[in-house]
């Protein structure tokens, strides 16, 4: 409890020392007082807008309103160290305002400290660019443009990784899970950078005009991003909706999709596989078992089945729909051990199938067996010889360490 009261008080020392430290430089400097004072306070309202993104990184308008800075602020000449001590203000502000939304200090503390050090990246490039470029082609617009872009792709370069080393930091989730996640919102993240360049561009020969200029297509792109993960999560939803249908008809244990699906999910996500890996994981954890439906039919029962069977007839099924073939093939594999006598590894059994079968294989032991976790684990292990990959029972353990809830 000691150490925490002094980590927090020298925290908040060394934040208040260095928005005095910003104000005092600011004040100093030939910025026009009262557009620091509306960057900073739009600064911590655009964090407020959110685009939806598929990944789990949080992405602002206030991104756009940092890209605008270097061209608003300044009257005559563009000053780098009053741009990042504006900023500075505004990373307060922003913090106070994660602090109100999450309730979490340090939560708030790592995020506005994340987006001011990608800001320092942009700043630190546009300024080393504007000075190589502008004594090869003079101010002619390009100089701007050229040093602008190449600020923008550092400010993406240090926010992804920064984003990968704290989201990581409960050692569940692998840092290249987290960094390939955030490169699928590139155009997202693209986007606000380029709104806030365009307005702080145009701001010089149309003033605050320029806002609405700029903000009118953003808000085109905002609601597209939006309909785009609406759909994405309407599709989700119908796969979850259909994978259910043998549990309801009682065919299989109750839950169990789900349950598969949310620890297949964590262990994909512990094993560093691509965003795109793990979506196909979670859809075919989800379907694994559609194949019991055939259980009904009269003929099935009478002539027997096995488990390949079914996988062999839930794949059938899945593949009826052309856009999920690949989760087919992972469905229709699933029950293949990972490897035969004589051989290291079987190539052609993807890690989806192998993570599919070991958390369905959990599932079954914990809820349908009624075993503990422990006990659950143990029945995995004897199988590791052929049966359940060694790596991905390694994973499934990390992650029930790591406290991931299955809903029962």
């Amino acid at each position: 409890m000691a150490s925490r009261i002094v980590w927090r008080t020298v925290v908040a020392g060394v934040v208040l020392l260095a928005t005095v430290t910003s104000a005092s430089v600011v004040v100093q400097s030939d910025a026009s007082l009262v557009r620091a004072a509306l960057a900073a306070v739009a600064i911590a309202a655009g964090s407020v807008v959110v685009p939806a993104v598929s990944s789990r990184n949080r992405l602002t308008l206030a991104t756009s309103v940092g890209a605008a800075l270097p061209f608003v602020l300044m009257d005559e000449r563009f000053d780098p160290v009053a741009t990042v001590a504006v900023f500075f203000l505004g990373a307060v502000l922003l913090s106070i305002a994660e602090f109100v939304r999450k309730g979490s200090i340090r939560r708030a503390l790592l995020y506005a400290a994340r987006q001011f050090m990608g800001y320092c990246g942009f700043i630190a490039v546009f300024s080393g660019m504007l000075t190589l470029v502008g004594g090869s082609v003079g101010a002619s617009g390009w100089d701007e443009l050229i040093a602008f872009v190449a600020g923008g792709v550092a400010w993406i370069a240090v926010d992804i990784a920064l984003w990968s080393a704290t989201a990581s930091t409960d050692g569940r989730i692998s840092p290249r899970f987290v960094a390939l996640s955030a490169l699928r919102d590139l155009n997202v993240f693209i986007t606000l950078i380029a709104t806030g360049g365009l307005f702080g561009m145009m701001y010089g020969a149309i003033g605050w005009w320029a806002l609405p200029v700029a903000l009118i297509p953003y808000s085109f792109a905002h609601g597209a991003f939006r309909r785009f993960q609406e759909t994405k999560s309407t599709y989700k939803q119908t796969i979850r909706a259909l994978a259910q249908i043998p549990e309801v008809a009682g065919l299989n244990l109750s839950g169990h999709s789900d349950r598969t699906a949310t620890l297949a999910v964590a262990m994909a996500e512990d094993m560093g596989l691509t965003p795109e890996e793990v979506e196909d994981v979670e859809f075919a954890a989800l379907m694994h078992d559609i194949g019991h439906i055939t259980l009904n039919d009269p003929t099935v029962a009478e002539h027997g089945w096995t488990r390949e069977d079914l996988a062999r007839w839930g794949a059938e099924i899945i593949a009826g729909a052309p856009s999920l073939d690949r989760i087919a093939a992972y469905v229709r594999r699933q029950y293949e051990p990972y490897r035969n006598p004589g051989e290291e590894s079987d190539p052609s059994v993807s890690m989806v199938s192998r993570i599919i079968k070991t958390a369905s294989a959990y599932d079954a032991h914990r809820m349908g067996e009624g075993l503990s976790q422990l006990e659950a684990l143990e029945r995995l292990h004897q199988g590791a010889a052929y049966e359940y990959d060694p790596e991905v029972v390694a994973s499934l353990r990390r992650v029930l360490d790591s406290g991931v809830t299955v809903n029962a």
